[in-house]
């Protein structure tokens, strides 16, 4: 009985350690689970550029205004992965010691935002902008950086439509991955876009006479409304003609809603995915127009090009004692 009293009381005391074991897990506050680690940056792509030509415009005449344009091209491993590219210089200095390094408020209006094109399954060409050296200078040392933009590095970055052609004048494409940006692209004929200049011609008259109706007829309101539903007709109209007339019989009209600024730029791509070159997309107000050589070939897609981390690259260049012209 001793034996069997022993045994019990072993065991009753194990399972109350147990017991009490476990109350006491139970107690303690679970552990947070870890937050995933953030994805590893890209690679930055081996890239570099080399000088194509210079022109340097040493003149005391207002026109053509005095710089030195020097035309780079881009070389390296990934090269041929650059869709777009441009280049900005950080510092420039002639061998007087001269800072010549353009204004970039000025440079902005003469060149815009920069961004050259891939062509032909070729790099982007690039050029530089920079004042005009002094006259007893022979040569230039500038520091820069090549912005590039290479849509290969992301899967996200290219959105797919095909047989784009076959979808003018219809509803706004229905694509998720646009939705999801809150992005909307319809294909317009030119007569889509002339009746899309109607629409929206009569949509100002109307917005126009609705607020005239709302503000009664006070003195010189009734006036002021007539005259600024006809303004804005009238800017309407010449924004559409100026779209009607740019567009060309191969061009590929496209109206886009972008509000988050998410779009980077559009290409077009044969059935069997080979490039097919374009000449540069107009933009006027919300409206772009891709220009073509030829007409855009039956079952070809478009692809669009958004704007994402992975896609941009910044590579700084040096280039010590250009010779000058």
């Amino acid at each position: 009985m001793n034996e069997k009293h022993s045994r019990t009381s072993a065991l009753l005391a194990c399972a109350l350690l147990a017991a009490g074991s476990l109350a006491g897990q139970s107690k303690n506050p679970a552990k947070k689970a870890e937050p995933p680690a953030p994805p590893a940056p890209a690679s930055a792509p081996k890239l570099g550029v080399a000088v194509e030509s210079m022109l340097d415009r040493r003149t005391s005449s207002d026109f053509p205004p005095a710089r030195l344009t020097v035309n780079l091209t881009i070389e390296g491993e990934d090269a041929k992965k650059v869709a777009s590219a441009r280049a900005r210089v950080v510092r420039a200095q002639d061998d007087t010691g001269a800072n010549i390094l353009q204004d970039e408020k000025k440079k902005m209006m003469t060149m815009g935002e920069g961004w050259q094109q891939a062509r032909e399954e070729k790099p982007p060409s690039v050029s530089l902008e920079i004042a005009s050296p002094s006259r007893k200078a022979k040569t230039a040392s500038l520091e820069g950086v090549l912005e590039s933009y290479l849509p290969s590095r992301d899967p996200a970055a290219t959105v797919k439509i095909d047989a784009i052609a076959a979808n003018k004048d219809k509803p706004p494409l229905a694509v998720p991955a646009l939705a999801s940006q809150k992005i909307k692209i319809q294909v317009l004929s030119k007569e889509g876009l002339e009746r899309a200049k109607k629409q929206a011609e009569e949509k100002k008259k109307a917005e126009a006479a609705k607020k005239k109706k709302k503000e009664g007829k006070k003195e010189g309101v009734e006036g002021m409304a007539e005259s600024m539903a006809e303004g804005m007709a009238d800017a309407l109209g010449t924004m559409f003609d100026r779209l009607f007339m740019s567009a060309g019989d191969n061009d590929l009209i496209l109206k886009v809603e972008d509000p988050g600024k998410k779009l980077f730029s559009f290409d077009l791509a044969a059935r069997d995915g080979k490039p097919i070159t374009s000449y540069g997309t107009m933009e006027v107000e919300n409206y772009r127009i891709v220009r073509m050589f030829e007409p855009i070939p039956q079952g070809a897609a478009l692809l669009v090009r958004l704007k994402t981390p992975k896609t941009f690259a910044e590579t700084p260049f040096t280039l010590a004692n250009l010779k000058l012209p």
